[in-house]
């Protein structure tokens, strides 16, 4: 009776492949999602890390690209201070346009932007990690000295490539840092700069800036802006995770009905050789847990995987990710806990009712 009882409860058909499928997807799609934010939220950790001790920047309005901060500013500023000018530009190499990003120039006697670096020269030009990535990937080779065109509205200048910029607490890696010298059309206004970068122990600066207008926006700031949206995105993957448990506990559900509709040929069979109501009970029960267990399994392997695929594969496509999946307990072991209960309460409702035909049907004649 025993080994009637696990074959008939391991028994595999289309039905419950498509079943395990389906429960597969949903946990893939839970894992998955799970995976993607906590690499995102481990990500900005590692940001926050390496700016918290970054300079305040100080600017007209809250848009870098509109923002025109007039140089009598600077007469209220006692302590070290780093003057930039923004210009964006189209990113042109070997005739081929690697992408629009913003021009720096700065004059950083404080060495904030660029700390223990020589400065530029006027024709030299630093591009940050992530803009030569995406050149490379264009199969263009850069090596000192190549020539580097930047495109505004206003016209184009020339410069050579000098050095990549990977580091520092402001410096994105994807724009590109110019010399204060370099020559129009993007040369630094006389009458104003973009914005001011004030480090954050100079209070009585930034109060005085801050009385003047200008609007101050500490780097550790906008990295704790950025974790509060994380921590919205993390709160609703609960009820995305639970929406997702009940379709699950109704893929199994589904499946067990049919399982017993199909099967009650079976079950008389058990019924003649004396089976109980528990034993049928008991068979549609473990199907469950074999079918909530496999299906649990691979949607976690494959949510894994998939995510790792997409945010390896995304920079071939041109989208840079700085995402890397996390194999924590929530993306893993929770969805597929979250499939095996919630598949037993989808399959154990029919068992107990095919259990209950059973008994009403009397004992075997």
């Amino acid at each position: 009776m025993r080994d009637v009882f696990l074959k008939m409860a391991t028994r595999t058909n289309w039905r419950t492949l498509v079943t395990v499928i389906g429960i597969a997807a949903c946990v893939m799609y839970m894992a998955g999602t799970t995976a993607m934010v906590e690499g995102l939220d481990s990500g900005t950790d590692a940001l926050a890390a390496r700016v918290q001790e970054g300079p305040y920047i100080a600017l007209e309005g809250s848009s870098l690209a509109d923002s025109m901060v007039p140089i009598s500013v600077l007469d209220l500023i006692e302590g070290n201070r780093t003057l930039c000018w923004a210009s964006w530009v189209d990113v042109e190499i070997q005739s081929v346009h690697v992408g629009s990003t913003y021009a720096i120039a700065c004059n950083d006697t404080s060495g904030m932007v660029t700390p223990d670096l020589a400065p530029l020269s006027g024709s030299s030009l630093w591009m940050g990690a992530r803009l030569k990535d995406d050149a490379e990937r264009m199969n263009i080779t850069l090596s000192s000295g190549t020539e580097v065109v930047l495109d505004t509205a206003q016209g184009n200048v020339t410069l050579e490539y000098e050095r990549t910029l990977n580091y520092g607490a402001f410096f994105s890696t994807d724009w590109v840092l110019v010399s204060e010298d370099v020559p129009p059309p993007i040369a630094p206004s006389v009458d104003s700069v973009s914005f001011i970068l004030i480090p954050k122990e100079s209070t009585e600066d930034l109060e005085r800036l801050r009385e003047e207008g200008l609007t101050l926006i500490p780097m550790t700031g906008t990295v704790a802006f950025f974790k509060g949206g994380i921590e919205q995105v993390q709160s609703s993957l609960y009820v995305v995770s639970l929406s997702t448990s009940v379709v699950i506990a109704v893929l199994v559900a589904s499946l067990m009905s049919v399982e017993v509709h199909y099967r009650r040929n079976d079950i008389e069979v058990l019924r003649q050789i004396g089976g109980s109501p528990s034993l049928i009970a008991g068979i549609f029960t473990l199907q469950t847990f074999y079918v909530s267990v496999f299906g649990g399994l691979l949607g976690v392997t494959l949510g894994y995987v998939v995510t790792n695929f997409i945010t390896s594969f995304a920079p071939l496509m041109g989208y840079a990710s700085f995402v890397v999946p996390q194999a924590t307990l929530s993306s893993t072991l929770l969805p597929f806990i979250l499939a095996l209960v919630f598949g037993i309460i989808g399959g154990l409702p029919v068992a107990v009712l095919a259990s209950r035909k059973l008994k009403k049907e009397g004992p075997p004649r």
